[in-house]
C-alpha cells in the first residue's frame, strides 16, 4: 500500500501543474495559479485520489496498529495490578463510563501514535472483553495524572483516548484481528504493548 496521503497527492499534483503554467506566464495562468490553490480545489483532488485508491487520508500509516493494556478488575494480585484497577475505575467513572475521552498512559518505549486504537484488556476466569479506542493526542511523562504513581511508568507519555468505538470478546479479537499472534485464543496479555492489527473502525 502506498504511503502518500491524498493531501501529500494534493500538493505534488499542483506544485507539477504549476511548472507546467511556468512556460506561459500570462494573466489567464495566474488567475489558475489561484484556483489551483483554493481550498474548493485542493479538496476536490484530494477526494478524487481517495476515491481512486480506496485510501483514508491521514490515517494510512498509523492505522494497523493496537496498543493493549491489561486490567485485572477481579483481583489483581501485584502491587501495580491494583494500582492500575484503581487509575482505569477513575478513568471510567471521569469518562461517563468510556462514552467521553479519558487518557491512559503509554508502552514501555513510547512508541503509540496518534491515530492507532488503543484497547483496555480484561481477561481471564470469567472474564473476556477489549475495549477499543482510538488514540488522538499524545503529551510528555511531565502531563501525567498526579495520582499515576507506579514508579516504572513515570518515564510514559500519556495517551489522550476517545469515547470507546467498540466492545468485544478479547479472544475473538486475537483471532480475528492480532495476525501476528497464535490463533488457538489463549494468549494473556502481560504489560501494556503494541501490536499489528487488522482491526478497522
Amino acid at each position: 500500500m502506498s504511503s502518500m496521503t491524498s493531501a501529500k497527492f494534493a500538493e505534488k499534483f499542483i506544485s507539477l501543474i504549476e511548472e507546467c503554467l511556468e512556460i506561459y506566464d500570462n494573466d489567464d495562468n495566474r488567475m489558475l495559479r489561484d484556483m489551483l490553490h483554493s481550498t474548493e480545489m485542493q479538496s476536490k483532488i484530494e477526494s478524487a485520489y481517495h476515491d481512486r485508491c480506496g485510501l483514508e487520508s491521514e490515517k494510512i500509516d498509523t492505522e494497523s496498529f493496537i496498543t493493549g493494556t491489561p486490567i485485572n478488575l477481579k483481583n489483581p494480585s501485584t502491587v501495580m495490578g491494583k494500582k492500575a484497577k484503581i487509575d482505569y475505575e477513575r478513568e471510567q467513572k471521569e469518562s461517563n463510563g468510556f462514552r467521553e475521552a479519558c487518557k491512559w498512559d503509554d508502552t514501555s518505549t513510547n512508541n503509540s501514535e496518534v491515530g492507532q486504537m488503543f484497547g483496555f484488556v480484561q481477561q481471564g476466569k470469567n472474564v473476556n472483553i477489549i475495549q477499543i479506542h482510538t488514540i488522538t493526542r499524545i503529551e510528555s511523562n511531565k502531563k501525567r495524572r498526579k495520582q499515576w504513581d507506579i514508579i516504572p511508568h513515570k518515564i510514559r507519555n500519556v495517551l489522550h483516548l476517545s469515547p470507546m468505538i467498540d466492545q468485544l470478546p478479547w479472544t475473538e479479537f486475537i483471532h480475528k484481528y492480532l495476525p501476528t499472534w497464535k490463533k488457538d485464543c489463549k494468549h494473556i496479555l502481560r504489560g501494556t504493548k503494541r501490536c499489528i492489527t487488522t482491526y478497522k473502525k
